[in-house]
């Protein structure tokens, strides 16, 4: 079995190679492997769960409908997508073959590589490999707490991205730079390292290192924590719930053939349908079928949903803006939410957040 030593000297294996394929096209709900070493392929438009065994596993999924299901020490499994992924539980190695995509891991050390070029990495916890594929332009996300990573290929164009760590320059983080053999190891600090394999220190460059931005002597000018939700009326509040454009009963983005219309929430003859709530810190914004008694006042849409804007009341032209995001790979079905978080101090007229059918974002 091959396998790539990580950080800490630990070797990670790759999957086996399969004995057994098994496809997910007239298979039903489920798809169930051997107890051997599988490939299970999913298929697009196809509602199932592919449950591998008790082998290495190989999953290659098509679309959100594909999903897997892996139980703990049943081998090491892998999947290879074109689509943003995040590991489930229990499944080690992850493959993101589309370029511009996004591959997150679990807490396990995982093995994630990147085939395309353009994509951002982020191995979570864990001691992971993260791996430039091909192409090149990659983003490896590392943060503090979560354990010591090891990057591969890293190319003249691949960015690493430092969270938390308080380095401010490049010469901080070149001060803390070991050469190890025919590797660079970073000093990140509370027992954590970054490993850059196969390179030399001369070769890393500032402009390989995403830092974060020195805010001192900057004023908050915005703020929201949604411990309640501030709805604007016309005179007063935060948050209008109707793009500036739109008619008085709601909105929609025809461009986009969408299949919800936007409820404003200061349109009375719909005020029994309302998408937004707050919850400990939490906005949820619901999508749902529409009531049978709503339907002709938002011109016969199936569906109904929300947007948050500040269009009529913050507006911001120059600055810093920071969001805090992270994405739900599979929300509750007709569930659209966000717990958002945004400060703003940065370029934009003004901050705006929509949720469309099956998304769930985090700011």
């Amino acid at each position: 079995m091959s396998y790539f030593v990580n950080a800490v000297g630990v070797p990670l294996p790759y999957s086996g190679a399969s004995n057994h394929w098994y496809s997910a096209s007239g298979s039903g709900p489920d798809l169930y492997g051997s107890s051997g070493n599988d490939s299970l392929y999913g298929a697009s438009g196809v509602n199932v769960t592919m449950h591998g065994g008790m082998g290495d596993d190989i999953y290659y999924l098509y679309a959100a409908s594909n999903k897997v299901a892996e139980a703990g020490s049943a081998g090491i499994d892998t999947i290879s997508t074109w689509m943003n992924y995040k590991l489930p539980d229990n499944v080690e190695n992850l493959i993101v073959t589309k370029a511009g995509n996004f591959a997150f891991g679990n807490g396990l050390d995982n093995i994630i590589t990147a085939k395309a070029g353009h994509q951002t990495l982020d191995g979570g916890a864990g001691n992971d490999v993260l791996i430039d594929g091909g192409g090149g332009y990659d983003t490896f996300v590392v943060s503090n707490g979560n354990g010591s990573d090891l990057i591969a290929n890293f190319a003249a164009t691949d960015t690493v991205r430092l969270n938390g760590y308080g380095f401010m320059t490049f010469d901080q983080i070149h001060a803390n730079m070991i050469q190890a053999g025919s590797n660079v190891i970073l000093n990140l600090g509370s027992g954590e390292i970054l490993e850059f394999k196969d390179t030399t220190i001369d070769k890393l460059q500032p402009s390989q290192f995403e830092l974060p931005i020195n805010k001192v002597g900057m004023t908050l000018s915005f703020n929201d924590d949604f411990n309640t939700l501030s709805l604007h009326n016309g005179q007063s509040g935060t948050w209008d719930t109707n793009f500036w454009w739109g008619a008085p009963n709601g909105s929609t983005l025809t461009q986009n053939n969408e299949l919800q219309w936007y409820i404003d929430a200061n349109y009375a003859p719909t005020s029994s349908v309302h998408p937004f709530s707050v919850d400990n810190g939490v906005l949820t914004i619901t999508a749902a079928q529409t009531p049978a008694d709503i339907k002709p006042l938002i011109n016969n849409y199936e569906y109904t949903s929300g947007i948050l804007t500040t269009h009529d009341t913050f507006s911001q032209t120059y600055g810093y803006f920071e969001m805090r995001p992270t994405c739900r790979k599979t929300p509750a079905p007709g569930r659209l939410s966000g717990c958002c978080r945004k400060t703003v101090r940065g370029r934009r007229s003004s901050t705006s957040w929509k949720c469309t059918d099956r998304t769930r974002t985090r700011f």
